[in-house]
């Protein structure tokens, strides 16, 4: 016999109320969609007049507000689990929230696959999200419970960055559009992952990921092919698999962008190349590939090249993992 992986409900929640969802112990949970039959907009884009974040029972951060439509016109990908929880607030009159969820895993006395977190951070400080060593986890999502613009165009106010240790490379920054309103897919490991700034000089603020296990490596290869490497002056550089992989490029960041706020773009021009024809992806000056998520399906033949546009050397970085090995 099976069980039940449905996981969705619907409450009604008082005026200015919260809902926790929160999922017993030693189940792990997805969220992947919120409704409420109280919107707030203007026609076609109301949204749910409803604040998402992930509460661990101290600390929130917001990765969805009833104010702004950020994150709203995608699915959602919130890992829960008991120690790190949906609270729902709902900012208006009394209201039906609802819940699309589904089960992860029960995992009993075996370990849960749930790496979302929230934590408080101080002004202008950063934060590691950095997998144990033998880990791989897959990042879906960023939130805060501090905001950075004017509604309903306001973002979580903070930067995210891909950290070797040594060098870095900007995916996110919260004041700019770039990749906000995108679904994400960060695989990241103990070598290659994420820094987080909170970007308010002034206020500490709650910073909050939704991440999910990927795999326990163990003492076998890792499945993250993340990289950042560093591009000198008007150089290229290439992400090209060994002979025998195939990648899926998850996102590309640098760590100068170029353009005028809030339209800013890594100042590099990114192509197909297969060692003597280039196709440009993605250049520092137009919009196509800088507001959706990534699928760049890359092998030993045709790889991503990257060109330092700005003349000046950067870093490049990657968000990519290994996804066939073959003879």
């Amino acid at each position: 016999m099976g069980y039940n992986t449905v996981m969705s409900d619907v409450q009604l929640v008082g005026a200015g109320a919260n809902y926790d969802l929160q999922p017993p112990l030693n189940q792990d949970w997805r969220l992947i969609h919120v409704g409420s039959d109280i919107r707030v907009g203007v026609a076609p884009n109301t949204i749910p007049d409803v604040d998402v974040s992930l509460f661990d029972g101290v600390n929130q951060g917001n990765f969805l507000t009833g104010a702004n439509t950020r994150g709203w016109y995608r699915r959602q990908n919130i890992c829960i689990s008991n120690a790190n929880y949906v609270r729902a607030l709902n900012n208006g009159a009394q209201a039906n929230v609802s819940f699309s969820c589904e089960l992860i895993q029960y995992f009993g006395t075996g370990l849960s696959v749930v790496m979302s977190d929230v934590q408080n951070v101080g002004a202008a400080a950063v934060l590691d999200v950095q997998p144990p060593i033998n880990q791989d986890w897959y990042v879906y999502d960023f939130g805060s419970d501090q905001w950075l613009g004017a509604a309903p165009n306001a973002v979580p106010e903070m930067e995210v960055e891909i950290f070797d240790g040594v060098n870095v490379a900007r995916f996110l920054d919260s004041t700019e559009i770039r990749q906000w309103n995108s679904e994400m897919k960060l695989p990241i490991n103990n070598a290659n992952y994420l820094r987080l700034t909170n970007a308010d000089g002034v206020n500490a603020a709650d910073l909050c990921w939704s991440a999910e296990l990927a795999r326990i490596s163990g003492t076998g290869m890792t499945i993250v092919r993340t990289d950042v490497l560093v591009a000198g002056a008007g150089a290229n550089v290439d992400f090209q698999p060994p002979a025998g992989e195939e990648w899926a490029i998850r996102m590309i960041g640098a760590s100068v962008w170029a353009g005028i706020s809030p339209n800013q773009y890594p100042d590099i021009t990114a192509s197909f190349w297969d060692g003597v024809n280039a196709s440009t992806l993605e250049i520092a000056t137009d919009l196509a590939f800088q507001q959706h998520s990534m699928d760049i399906r890359v092998d030993n033949v045709n790889y991503l090249r990257c060109l330092d546009t700005g003349g000046a050397g950067l870093n490049v970085g990657i968000a990519a993992e290994l996804t066939q090995m073959y003879a």
